[in-house]
């Protein structure tokens, strides 16, 4: 298996289709345990903007512990957990002329501290 997830026409021609984001979130814990190399963990701003008005009620609101635990559809998760060779793809726009834009697949080749290296495979 691992051989085939560096082979793009393979990944072009397959895709998973899943019926919830619970099913989304086991396989791709599934995909991620089988392959080789060292895990890195992204984690989501959990705190309101300073130039939002801080009081009681919105910390209560918007406490990090409910912000870490959203978890709704095209919204990324609090955690992420990626590897060398994982298959990511865009939720947002970012440069249509050049392939980024809302669910171009992309296999990752390197993790930095805040930065996701990427190649596009469809």
């Amino acid at each position: 298996m691992n051989k085939c997830l560096w082979d793009l026409t393979y990944l072009q021609q397959r895709a998973i289709l899943a019926p919830t984001n619970e099913v989304v979130d086991f396989i791709n814990r599934e995909l991620l345990e089988n392959l080789s190399g060292e895990e890195k963990i992204y984690f989501s701003s959990d705190s309101l903007c300073q130039s939002e008005e801080e009081s009681e009620i919105n910390m209560a609101l918007f406490s990090p512990d409910v912000l870490n635990n959203l978890h709704l559809s095209g919204l990324p998760n609090h955690k992420l957990v990626l590897k060398v060779g994982a298959l990511v793809m865009l939720l947002k726009n970012f440069d249509q002329a050049n392939g980024l834009c809302n669910g171009t697949r992309l296999q990752v080749t390197k993790l930095g501290k805040i930065v996701i290296e990427a190649k596009i495979i469809t």
